[in-house]
């Protein structure tokens, strides 16, 4: 039990630098092609205003994403050192992480959904990618949540 809460304290902080290093190049403005994609207009390729804004949106769900994964990982910590206030602590932090997450998500899926004119789907390949990205984190905050609640 003890092996398995190291190993999951492990793989969290590794996928919680990969989440904010993600959430810091989107935000910039690079690796956008995660979340869109290029124009190409005279042999010349680019990404669009919108598409900035929709990366700096899946941007602010990286650092939601982040704050659950950083409580997760508080509660995984509590639980190594059978202390009940910091594990209550933790479990307070990580419920309330999990409601800004889903805020956030629906935020952000709200927000490409005004900015392509009422509508959001899989059909167009921009949609998709943003789509798929919102359901990754959605995954990944989902997995983290389930083996921490089973442990």
């Amino acid at each position: 039990m003890t092996a398995l809460l190291i190993i999951l304290i492990i793989v969290g902080a590794i996928v919680m630098v990969a989440c904010g290093t993600l959430a810091t190049r989107l935000w910039k403005g690079q690796s956008l092609h995660l979340v869109a994609v290029p124009v190409t207009k005279k042999k010349r390729t680019y990404f669009t205003e919108t598409n900035e804004r929709s990366a700096q949106r899946i941007s602010w769900v990286c650092v939601a994403l982040f704050g659950v994964l950083l409580t997760a990982l508080m509660l995984a910590m509590s639980s190594l050192t059978d202390n009940q206030a910091f594990m209550h602590l933790a479990n307070l932090l990580n419920i309330g992480m999990l409601v800004v997450f889903a805020a956030v998500v629906v935020w952000a899926a709200w927000a490409q959904y005004r900015a392509n004119g009422g509508r959001l789907s899989f059909d167009k390949s921009a949609d998709r990618r943003y789509l798929l990205c919102l359901m990754a984190a959605i995954a990944v905050s989902t997995v983290f949540s389930t083996v921490m609640a089973m442990l």
